[in-house]
């Protein structure tokens, strides 16, 4: 059957916190919908969601383990055809070793044979750690493991790449990803199970092929951004920015479109909603918290100047890279349908969710957590912490 939904997570600026949200969202809404299985596709070469999934970033577990971290230790142990960059040399046909997922990718058109997530990804609750509570409803599809990544730090200190990911740089041209988003688009819509997917990216999304392929195979896009206005601008830089390289896709292929603007690490001043614009007509967007006056200012100041920009400028058009575009009429509209928060998430419950792979939804309030081979503690986080972080999770599972 058809996808339900998918979701990539995009912005071509790192550090905007893509990776920790989609973390945090997926498990939340797999958590929130049983009923339903969710596909977490990991297309980024850092493998961050990955690594948060499979342990988190506590020192490796084992006693002869080789890898700096818990996570990357059980990243290493999936099998190839299993991780993103194995999907991708059996979608694109260009390893021997994947016939078998080869004629399963590119026989779907010809005889309508159905896709298992099982061919996609590892069952989640068999690869994580007890402590780390996942959803049974919950698959990955690795990343990180032999995607293809930059030439700075190879050059720098003389690595070579892996044979899988020199495969999936040498011989695979522009064309092929795009070819890749088709095929891969077409399996997921033959998955047997009612599914929702989630799709990582990295920020050079023009570079990185796997996000290339993310972004085409994906339906709706959440762009994950700071009130910087720096960091906002780069969404539309030449060639490499968001928007012009949407219009350059578009312009071949068919495209996802804009679900939301989701702003992250903002201070929170208290847990009172508020609207996003002051004084506000009643259409607008309504946060789950209060930040301050100053933040919120620059938030309202580059939604608005986006929904200028993508929905007055007849030049661009970039009104038709999002979702309910003929319903917006003003800015206040635009703020409405799209923009939703983040606050910035307290250290110690951060601490928690990125070195024991915890999501926030799974810490045990009062709870003292231990790590390391010296039983380093961390915690506990109160009751009133933790559900107001679930909250403002739960704020924007609720609009997926």
């Amino acid at each position: 059957m058809p996808v339900r939904k998918s979701y990539a997570f995009v912005n071509n600026r790192g550090g905007t916190g893509k990776s920790f949200c989609l973390y945090q969202v997926a498990t939340a809404y797999a958590k929130a919908n049983p009923d339903l299985k969710v596909l977490i596709m990991d297309c980024s070469a850092h493998g961050d969601v990955s690594q948060y999934l499979l342990g988190g970033a506590q020192e490796p577990l084992g006693e002869d383990a080789v890898a700096f971290s818990a996570g990357t230790e059980a990243l290493n142990k999936i099998p190839k055809e299993k991780t993103m960059a194995g999907i991708l040399l059996a979608m694109l046909d260009v390893d021997s070793t994947a016939e078998v997922l080869t004629r399963r990718f590119q026989g779907l058109a010809i005889n309508n044979e159905k896709t298992k997530l099982d061919d996609l990804g590892v069952h989640l609750a068999k690869h994580s750690l007890d402590e780390q509570e996942m959803p049974q409803n919950l698959w990955l599809a690795a990343g990180g493991k032999d995607l293809p990544s930059g030439e700075v730090n190879r050059n720098l200190f003389g690595e070579q790449p892996s044979p899988t990911a020199r495969i999936l740089t040498e011989k695979v041209k522009l064309d092929d990803w795009k070819r890749g988003g088709s095929l891969l688009l077409s399996a997921l819509n033959r998955l047997e199970e009612d599914c929702v997917v989630f799709f990582d990216t990295d920020a050079d999304i023009a570079g990185r092929g796997a996000s290339l392929v993310a972004l085409l195979a994906a339906k709706r896009y959440i762009v994950a951004v700071h009130e910087n206005w720096i960091d906002y601008q780069r969404l539309y830089e030449d060639k490499s920015g968001f928007f012009p390289l949407l219009a350059h896709l578009n312009s071949k292929s068919a495209t996802g479109k804009i679900h939301m603007l989701l702003f992250n690490k903002l201070r929170k001043l208290t847990k009172d909603s508020t609207t996003l614009h002051q004084p506000s007509p009643g259409r607008d967007a309504r946060l789950s918290f209060t930040t301050a006056e100053v933040e919120k200012k620059n938030m309202a100041e580059i939604a608005d100047d986006m929904f200028f920009r993508c929905f007055r400028n007849m030049t661009t058009n970039y009104q038709r890279f999002f979702l309910d575009n003929d319903t917006i009429q003003d800015e206040y509209d635009f703020a409405s349908r799209f923009v939703t928060a983040f606050y910035y998430f307290p250290s110690l419950a951060t601490k928690i969710s990125q070195l024991k792979g915890i999501p926030y939804t799974n810490i045990v309030p009062n709870k003292v957590y231990k790590h390391g081979s010296r039983s380093k503690e961390i915690g506990p986080i109160a009751s009133d912490t933790l559900d107001a972080i679930k909250a403002t999770i739960d704020a924007v599972v609720k609009k997926l």
